[in-house]
This record gives C-alpha cells, structure tokens and sequence, in this order.
C-alpha cells in the first residue's frame, strides 16, 4: 500500500437464520482487497448483530480517497452476500434473549 492510499473496512452481517453458503469472491474482487476475512462457516446459527462479534466477516480495501475505499469495500460486500437459510421467527425470539443475556455476563 502506497503512504498516499487510505483504508476502509466493511463488515458482513447477517439475517437470523442458518449459513449454507460463504461469499466467493472473484480474483478481480480480491485484487480490490487489503484483507478479506469470514469469520463465519456453513451450519453456523446466526441472529441480528447485538455485538460485534455477531459479524459474519469483513473486507478492508484501499483507495485514493476514504470515500474510493469505502465504496470499493461496500460494494465488494453487497455484490457477494452470504448464503443463510432464514430461521422461524419463534427461533428468532428465543435466540436473541439467549445471546443478550450471555453478553450482559459477559461472554
């Protein structure tokens, strides 16, 4: 990376449900990125994002402006979503107390 480029990071999130499939990314895509990680895998349960650890992933690209690297980052993000099966709302519910109450504990 050049002193002059600047960085911008995107993250993955996702929808309550089940992941079945992780983003695939073309070569010209990663050519595009700084780093791209998933921190997520195929039979993963997920929920609606309460911490930051309920990410799926991130990209962090470059640019020569902030806004060329976000939008380069945003866009590598929405073009290649993860696959997630969608969990039944009664599911949804029970889940998101379960995790609220494991991260007021702190875990």
């Amino acid at each position: 990376m050049c002193s002059s480029d600047l960085a911008a990071i995107h993250f993955w999130v996702g929808v309550p449900g089940t992941i079945t499939g992780i983003p695939q990314l073309s070569d010209a895509a990663r050519e595009q990125c700084v780093d791209v990680t998933f921190t997520a895998r195929p039979g993963q349960r997920v929920g609606e994002v309460l911490h930051s650890f309920d990410r799926l992933g991130w990209v962090i690209t470059r640019g020569a402006t902030g806004d060329d690297a976000f939008v380069r980052a945003h866009d590598i993000v929405t073009a290649h979503p993860f696959s997630i099966a969608p969990a039944p709302a009664d599911e949804q519910e029970s889940d998101r107390l379960d995790r609220v109450r494991r991260y007021a504990r702190g875990g």
